[in-house]
């Protein structure tokens, strides 16, 4: 059983799979390739008041309730864990983002805007307080996000959509992507998460201009190239505006 890492627990698996029924081991090879992804959220729990106050922001800490799959022995299990969540909501409740933080990055477990408030351009302000939140506040390097509307929701509207990017730079093909994966990268220094070796094919990765000052104007312009935006948000223009290699 090539997924499974542990030589004893591989073991005994693969003696429960050589006496299996077809069926079986279909069902087993979809369980073994649950071991390594990340565990699935089930519920939230935070604290009913706010811990800090920031620039008009309410701060509450607390949880996430997961399941990931273990191998106890031959047998495939659900284990719950907590994982440590910050919420961050506006003062105005027009918005609010959940992060899970690693040691130099935070990740966007989910964000929305009030659905009454939608279509007012409250999207680039949220990202705005997300950057602000995880630069800023927290110091962190990156933030990652899954640009996939909510698992819970089962009908597809425009967020699923594909529109046209851009052209591939080596074949000059049309490159597609969902409208709401293009919304993120169209925001200030928001890249494809594959530019940091993430695998997600919808992911995006928000980067601290603070380490992005080293960069060459040519580096700059070639993530340009690959992440157009309006000429405001490109790379060039904003570390530009901060003295950076410009």
């Amino acid at each position: 059983m090539a997924l499974v890492q542990n030589e004893k627990s591989a073991t005994k698996l693969l003696k429960r799979f050589v006496t299996a029924n077809e069926w079986q081991k279909n069902q087993i090879l979809e369980d073994a390739e649950q071991l390594y992804r990340p565990p699935v959220i089930d519920e939230f729990f935070f604290s009913k008041k706010p811990t800090k106050k920031r620039k008009g922001l309410f701060f509450y800490k607390g949880k996430a309730r997961a399941f990931e799959t273990v191998l106890n022995g031959a047998r495939f299990e659900k284990k719950a864990v907590d994982l440590p969540m910050t919420k961050v909501v506006d003062a105005e409740k027009r918005f609010e983002f959940i992060l899970e933080c690693g040691d130099d990055t935070a990740f966007i477990v989910c964000c929305k805007v009030a659905p009454k408030m939608r279509g007012k351009g409250l999207f680039k302000q949220m990202v705005e307080a997300i950057r602000d939140v995880c630069f800023n506040d927290l110091g962190k390097r990156i933030v990652l996000g899954s640009a996939r509307p909510p698992r819970d929701e089962q009908e597809s509207d425009w967020r699923d959509e594909k529109i046209f990017y851009r052209e591939n730079l080596n074949t000059g093909e049309d490159i597609k992507l969902t409208k709401l994966h293009k919304l993120w990268l169209d925001q200030k220094l928001v890249v494809h998460s594959s530019v940091i070796g993430d695998k997600d094919p919808h992911g995006f990765a928000i980067l601290n201009p603070d380490h992005l000052a080293g960069l060459s104007v040519e580096d700059l312009e070639d993530l340009d190239k690959r992440h157009p935006k309006e000429e405001i948000d490109s790379f060039v223009s904003f570390m530009g505006a901060k003295g950076a290699a410009v």
